[in-house]
């Protein structure tokens, strides 16, 4: 049986290889703002409990029947695919929300001549509850006023986005106009 679980990742007893999880830490908090009142303590505006975040570290070693490179390398990936996953501890779900790997950290490296021997990954991971909307200022946001043209703080639209093509010809005629 699988002791932990995440994506193509499963860590479980194994006479072959190890992989021990170590320093394992769990966060949540909740999310408040103080409020003043006049002369008295300020009241506490509770605002929701936050997302909770998790990092642990995996000793990876040849010594012990894993591939520190290999398993490096996967962790990376799953940063770089930006993917969440189930998180599965125990067998069972870690929260009903699936985790996304926000950090990847290595450290400790041992080799034997070129070859990586022994590494200790640490993992930081975010609980992932839905895909967020990138936000743009409202300096840049459209007028809303018909032409779509992107406007400055100070109200003015924008000159369309030139190519630049359209700029040498423009640098081109103002060159050839002055002879």
């Amino acid at each position: 049986m699988a002791v932990f679980m995440f994506g193509r990742m499963e860590f479980a007893a194994s006479s072959k290889a190890v992989a021990p999880i170590n320093e394992i830490q769990y966060d949540l908090a909740l999310e408040t703002d103080q409020q003043d009142v006049d002369g008295q303590k300020p009241s506490t505006y509770i605002k929701n409990v936050g997302l909770a975040t998790l990092s642990f570290s995996v000793v990876y070693a040849k010594s012990l029947g894993v591939d520190p490179r290999t398993e490096w390398g996967w962790w990376a990936t799953m940063l770089n695919d930006k993917k969440p996953y189930p998180l599965i501890l125990g067998g069972r779900p870690l929260g009903a929300d699936m985790w996304l790997v926000v950090g990847v950290t290595a450290s400790e490296y041992e080799y034997f001549g070129d070859e990586l021997v022994k590494v200790v990954v640490t993992v930081m991971m975010d609980e992932y509850v839905r895909a967020g909307k990138k936000e743009v200022p409202a300096a840049v946001k459209s007028s809303g006023g018909g032409s779509g043209a992107k406007k400055e703080a100070t109200g003015k639209a924008l000159p369309p986005a030139q190519t630049n093509a359209q700029i040498a010809d423009k640098a081109k005629n103002l060159l050839t106009s002055k002879k």
